[in-house]
């Protein structure tokens, strides 16, 4: 639950820091191993800012992927 929760506000923090109208934007949440891992798709890679706290409190990260523009913010997040 603590996970789940860290990656609920992850997501929350980054779409409220998204510009109003934002298209494309995906989200897609799977289990690896003992991590749950959240895809943030379509969205620009400086947005992973907003979600650098909330996930850092599991010792969670965020990976960036992408250019300046549309990229790809996952977040993985310790859990059993």
């Amino acid at each position: 639950p603590a996970a789940e929760g860290v990656a609920y506000f992850a997501v929350v923090g980054c779409l409220e820091a998204l510009p109003p109208g934002t298209p494309g934007l995906a989200v897609v949440v799977r289990r690896e191993d003992r991590t749950l891992a959240v895809d943030l798709e379509g969205v620009e890679p400086c947005h992973a800012q907003a979600m650098l706290g909330v996930v850092g409190r599991l010792d969670g990260v965020i990976d960036v992927t992408g250019g300046p523009g549309v990229g790809t913010i996952t977040v993985r997040v310790p859990c059993e």
